[in-house]
């Protein structure tokens, strides 16, 4: 059902001509949009006759009144579009609107809006060639075409109602009385002369003022340069967020450009102090405009983003460290985002899991597994009696040299967190010290084993990311079957002596993530399904 809070009615599907209007108007409220009226009985009255029937009618926040129709056809699409655009433009027909709901404001600006289910960008890219009445240039016109919407709903599967303002900006729509709210900032200047001051906003803020001009179905062809949306890079953010225990720390800031000068007074700490206007660091009040435009999200929209599904609360509570530049080009903006995504370097998954042994994650956090894997192979790595002792490479430090065939740290957590043994640690005990050292030396031992019963040519085979691997499903299916560990070790080594000239430690790794996988299916089953026929 949609319901109309204006006409205080609900509609259902067999209130619309066909069942494509009835799903544009349910996926618009979905988004926030508030539906006014639509369907059969959307019907325009003007000097007593009827001029036209719309789909649907929308109003936005109390600042526009959208009229809306879909056509899900394909004969004369552009016609179509053209014919609607042009009736709904002429004046006495949007006052026969506004005269038949006298409960909306008559200061709504119009939108008119053409949901086109059939044609995608490259169709209405086309029409702009035979648009001699100049409908589409019309910035109060706007065609929803099939890939646009497609685009849409997926903002909206992982943003909420808070994908509406993707289509407000297509759509290019501002508030009519624009609110500005009072923000302190730093006012910084370089030695260059460039200003730009530091502030922090709220995400809430953040979701309905500023915009993205990302490479799209909603974006023009040239100008748009920001990345897709990611939905997992959004959901580790909204995890993260979610996890009171870090306490929603962002310390890096998003980087926003205003397309207006920000109003500023400087700000007085001390009565005492003598702050000039030209001193590079200056603390001061900005006046910063609430509108769906005021800002354009430069580099940080996934982590804006990852606040979208959150409760009000957390949005509205939380704070984001925001740098706003108010005097950028669009080529120096364009510089920027290249300059920030092309230099940055990625922490070293191996430094990952170093680090995280030594913080405190619940066991309902994705990385608790990880955390205990690492503690695991740090064990191998520091023991005594392992015979991995100062083998794994752990995180680049000053003397430690890595080669090709050097096991690492991920590799062999990567490995250990799919082994079924590991699995059923965590899911019985957790993080109790004593068991998991106790896992750690039975592993321990097996390696010692295998160690023991490798030719010579084959000796280093377990120190290898992969050859761990293969370690691991070798170990579980003897203790599956309970067979003898160091006779089945034997015979695994005997296969792999068979292909000595393509799995020696030195090629292994060649394959890629699916070594273990590989040489298990090809040295080790095999012997199963020999064994399998010999004792049929």
């Amino acid at each position: 059902m949609v319901r109309s809070k204006y006409l205080e009615k609900e509609f259902s599907e067999s209130d619309f001509d066909v069942l494509s209007e009835y799903k544009v108007s349910e996926f618009l409220v979905e988004i926030g949009f508030g539906f006014l009226d639509g369907g059969k009985g959307c019907s325009i009255v003007h000097k007593g006759r009827t001029v036209g029937q719309l789909d649907a009618i929308f109003i936005c926040d109390d600042d526009y009144i959208i009229l809306v129709e879909v056509t899900d056809q394909e004969e004369k699409c552009f016609a179509k579009a053209e014919d609607f655009f042009l009736k709904w433009s002429k004046k006495e027909y949007l006052e026969a609107v506004l005269e038949k709901y006298p409960q909306i404001p008559k200061t709504l600006r119009v939108k008119r809006l053409f949901v086109d289910l059939k044609y995608d960008d490259i169709y209405w890219k086309k029409s702009k060639e035979i648009d001699d009445k100049g409908v589409l240039e019309n910035d109060d016109n706007y065609i929803l075409n099939k890939g646009s919407l497609d685009e849409l709903m997926y903002y909206k599967k992982i943003l909420g109602e808070f994908a509406r303002f993707n289509l407000l900006k297509a759509m290019k729509m501002k508030k009519i009385k624009e609110k500005n709210s009072t923000e302190p900032a730093l006012k910084i200047r370089n030695r260059y002369g460039h200003v730009f001051y530091v502030a922090s906003l709220s995400p809430e803020f953040l979701l309905k003022n500023a915009y993205v001009h990302r490479r799209s179905a909603f974006e023009d062809e040239i100008g748009g340069y920001q990345r897709f949306l990611e939905e997992s890079k959004i959901k580790d953010i909204w995890k993260y967020v979610e996890n009171s225990n870090h306490h929603h720390l962002f310390p890096n800031a998003i980087i926003l450009k205003s397309d207006v000068a920000l109003s500023r007074y400087t700000l007085k700490l001390k009565e005492s102090e003598n702050i000039q206007e030209n001193d590079p660091v200056v603390p001061v009040k900005i006046r910063v405009p609430e509108s769906y435009l005021s800002f354009k999200i430069i580099d940080g929209q996934h982590r804006v983003c990852g606040f979208a599904k959150l409760k009000v609360e957390q949005r509205e509570g939380n704070r984001l460290p925001v740098v706003i530049f108010d005097n950028l080009s669009d080529e120096d903006e364009m510089q920027m985002f290249i300059d920030i995504n092309s230099t940055q370097k990625t922490v070293d998954p191996n430094l990952v899991c170093v680090l995280l042994i030594g913080m405190s994650i619940s066991r309902k956090n994705r990385l608790f597994a990880k955390k205990i894997a690492s503690k695991i192979i740090l064990y191998l790595n520091m023991n005594n009696d392992s015979v991995l002792k100062n083998q794994i490479y752990t995180h680049k430090t000053v003397g430690i040299k890595r080669t090709r065939e050097t096991p690492t740290i991920i590799g062999l957590v990567t490995a250990l967190k799919s082994d079924p043994q590991f699995r059923k640690l965590i899911n019985d005990n957790g993080e109790e010290d004593n068991k998991i050292i106790e896992f750690s030396k039975g592993l321990s031992s097996d390696l010692a084993t295998l160690k023991y019963i490798c030719e010579k040519d084959f000796e280093d085979f377990y120190k290898s990311n992969a050859g761990f691997g293969v370690f691991l499903k070798l170990r579980q299916f003897y203790k599956d079957n309970q067979s003898d560990l160091e006779r089945s070790f034997g015979k695994f080594i005997e296969a792999l002596y068979s292909k000595k000239e393509t799995l020696l430690p030195t090629k292994i790794d060649s394959y890629g993530s699916t070594a273990s996988k590989r040489i298990y299916e090809s040295c080790f089953l095999p012997l199963v399904q020999k064994k399998i026929e010999e004792n049929q």
